[in-house]
């Protein structure tokens, strides 16, 4: 009712998490096609209690400046340079050329050569993406990278997420591949397209980056519930990832951007590294005052993470 832009994204992504979950918690056929049933009965109340708003606001779109917008064509990239996919289109036609001639030393040369092509610039765009998941990066408005900051920690409990043992593989792959179909569709203008509902937005551009950081903060909500389980290498680990993604962005050179990433990184690996420490049980120490003192350590831990959270939003 409030906002078509964020009913449409959450729509897809439910769809989305759908998929992931009937993959993560496979319950038989029968479950399956119970869950699937429900999805649709309730997403055709959905889009019957808001019909109301729908169908004048479906009208008042056609009217738009966006409403002349097509389905794009030819393989198209946002972010990355044209320069870096200029020759895509000619190796493409050599390719499809070299199939009706049938010359099979063509094909795989032209082939290659476009598929070569292709992937340069798609990984040039993902790490043009991940780079802007660092901290002391001005806010994208009109034009830009997809607005995917959400805290530092955040990044490095990402990364403990995908090194827990107690989450299941299936789990993490899902959470991965949701993470890149999310990048692929701020990369591929086709993908964009349809997101934004079948068209081009007029600046404020990757408008459903929300979704990439709620992804983002569920991976990490998971590894900090496992925090106490972690080795001290891992953490450690898991910060040198971060600071490789720092690394990522196209702000790397700045001071002020690096000065901010590190200090934060610095002070989440030490609060990290303080809760796996296990206050372990002694002849001195009773039962009754093991488990307080256990209960202290957890409690300053959280109260450090809150304290480092706030110098965080502070300096934002």
């Amino acid at each position: 009712f409030a906002n078509y832009y964020i009913g449409f994204f959450t729509c897809i992504f439910i769809l989305l998490v759908f998929i992931v979950y009937e993959i993560c918690r496979f319950g038989g056929m029968k479950k399956l096609l119970v869950d699937l049933s429900l999805m649709a009965l309730f997403s055709l109340l959905a889009i019957g209690m808001t019909a109301i708003l729908e169908i004048p606001t479906l009208a008042a779109l056609q009217t738009t400046q966006s409403s002349v917008n097509q389905f794009p064509e030819k393989f198209a990239m946002n972010i990355v340079e044209r320069d870096l996919y200029s020759g895509y289109e000619q190796a493409l036609a050599a390719y499809k050329a070299a199939k009706e001639s049938g010359t099979f030393s063509h094909i795989l040369k032209y082939g290659w050569e476009t598929f070569s092509i292709g992937a340069k610039a798609v990984l040039k765009g993902m790490r043009q993406v991940a780079g802007n998941m660092g901290g002391g990066v001005v806010p994208t408005f009109k034009e830009g990278l997809p607005n995917i900051y959400c805290g530092v920690g955040t990044v490095i409990l990402a990364f403990l997420f995908l090194f827990n043992r107690e989450v299941k593989l299936r789990d993490k792959i899902s959470s991965v591949l949701l993470l890149l179909f999310f990048i692929t569709s701020f990369l591929i203008r086709q993908l964009d397209y349809i997101w934004h509902g079948f068209h081009f937005t007029n600046m404020i551009p990757y408008r459903f980056s929300f979704l990439f950081s709620f992804v983002l903060l569920i991976m990490a909500y998971r590894a900090y519930t496992l925090l106490p389980t972690f080795r001290p290498g891992q953490i450690a680990l898991a910060g040198i990832l971060a600071i490789v993604l720092v690394f990522f962005s196209e702000k790397s050179s700045e001071a002020v951007y690096i000065l901010f990433n590190f200090l934060l990184i610095g002070l989440y690996l030490s609060v990290f590294l303080y809760r796996t420490v296990q206050i372990k049980p002694t002849k001195k120490i009773k039962k009754d005052e093991l488990l307080q003192k256990r209960t202290e350590h957890q409690t300053l831990c959280t109260r450090a993470l809150a304290g480092v959270m706030v110098v965080e939003l502070i300096l934002n």
